[in-house]
């Protein structure tokens, strides 16, 4: 077994999404952190901590559909902590992922078998099933924030067609997270891997 990565399956914002995203008016405090424009991106489905490799022989041998994703209609909250920019029209895309990456009996690691578990602050624990909700992160808050301080209601509107997904490893340190791209796989067409 190769080494283990906190990974997540996700898609990218078109250039033209991501300009839109620039102009929701969120600024730092103390009290809200807004998410590093470089790590805008939809998660399709959060694995945990597992091989990549296995994750890289389930993608890359699958035909994977291609979806027309849609942006908006308006910044809202996801919980009570994240300001999100909500996204549709990736639900199938996502529901592929999922199956593609677990066991729909065991809900376990690809690679160990092992119910899949994730590696938050050095804690370990198991993955709740969590339903696909569509979204980009725009900021998460640290604490109360008076909602008249927050975008809510900023109308988001715009549609793009991911050409792939991407396989993303997240380390978390006391600044934020950071993620780099482990393997993009094309959307539509014959199983492929990109560089």
């Amino acid at each position: 077994m190769g080494e283990r990565l906190r990974l997540f399956v996700a898609v990218a914002p078109s250039p033209e999404v991501i300009e839109q995203l620039r102009s929701v008016p969120l600024v730092a405090s103390s009290m809200l952190r807004p998410t590093p424009e470089e790590q805008w991106h939809v998660t399709l489905r959060f694995l945990g901590s597992c091989d990549p490799e296995s994750v890289i022989g389930r993608l890359g041998g699958a035909q994977l559909p291609t979806a027309e994703a849609a942006l908006g209609p308006e910044v809202t909250m996801l919980g009570e902590r994240v300001v999100v920019a909500p996204v549709r029209g990736l639900e199938h895309l996502a529901a592929r992922i999922g199956h593609l990456t677990s066991d729909p009996v065991t809900r376990s690691d690809p690679v160990t078998q092992e119910p899949q578990r994730s590696g938050h602050g050095g804690r370990t624990r198991h993955l709740p099933e969590r339903p696909f909700v569509g979204h980009i992160t725009l900021a998460r808050l640290r604490g109360a924030v008076p909602p008249e301080q927050l975008p809510l209601g900023f109308v988001l509107a715009g549609s793009w067609t991911p050409a792939a997904i991407q396989l993303v490893s997240s380390v978390t340190h006391s600044g934020g997270a950071v993620h780099e791209t482990v393997a993009s796989f094309r959307l539509g067409g014959q199983p492929t891997r990109n560089a």
